[in-house]
């Protein structure tokens, strides 16, 4: 189940700042790829709990995808 999110700081939330939606062990992965990757935009990333709206939103997409035939 998704519980976190990762954050890029250098933009907005209108600018579509979720980088990552997953585990906090998933985001923190995330985050060593990303700077492995690369060291200068790492450090523009945080890991953030998705608050109860975001969790519903998620469920929701999740169940409806699940029901749409293939």
């Amino acid at each position: 189940m998704n519980t976190h999110k990762v954050i890029d700081t250098h933009y907005s939330n209108e600018e579509g700042n979720i980088d990552f939606i997953g585990t906090f062990e998933d985001c923190q992965s995330y985050i060593e790829e990303q700077s492995s990757l690369s060291e200068s935009s790492s450090f523009m990333l945080r890991i953030e709990e998705l608050n109860e709206r975001e969790r519903d939103l998620l469920t929701e997409e999740e169940e409806e995808e699940a029901t749409e035939p293939t």
